[in-house]
């Protein structure tokens, strides 16, 4: 269970379609290799291009300085405006609250009663995995 809001606001992240190229558009996403991936989470990290990996850390770090939660459930505190003027996709903005709903609807028809624990859980297996260390 610990894994369950990094594994949804992953795999959001991985749904969020993108580019014929290397750069971020509609469509797929091309690799180092020029391999086509439907969702940008699919690509290995070895295999990413500078640009994919730098819009994954950019998600991750807004997700954790943005996400909280109030009454067991995750609130994203980030605005349309001011994500776009973070310099990501409108798309993400709109995955994100839709992850976080679907969050809190597992929450809830799961009787799930410690989302602060698991998101504060969640926020630190990436600090950690970001110093090269494991939880």
């Amino acid at each position: 269970m610990k894994y369950i809001i990094g594994a949804f606001i992953c795999l959001g992240l991985a749904a969020c379609k993108g580019a014929g190229t290397s750069e971020i558009k509609d469509t797929s996403y091309i690799d180092k290799r020029g391999n086509q991936h439907k969702f940008l989470g699919i690509i290995p990290d070895s295999l990413r291009t500078t640009e994919q990996a730098n819009l994954i850390d950019k998600l991750n770090e807004i997700s954790i300085k943005y996400t909280y939660v109030k009454n067991n459930h995750m609130v994203f505190d980030l605005t349309k405006e001011e994500f776009v003027k973070l310099g990501i996709p409108i798309r993400f903005y709109e995955t994100f609250k839709k992850n976080i709903a679907d969050n809190n609807s597992y929450f809830d028809a799961n009787g799930i009663k410690n989302a602060d624990k698991m998101l504060a859980e969640r926020n630190k297996e990436y600090e950690l995995s970001r110093h090269g260390a494991t939880p």
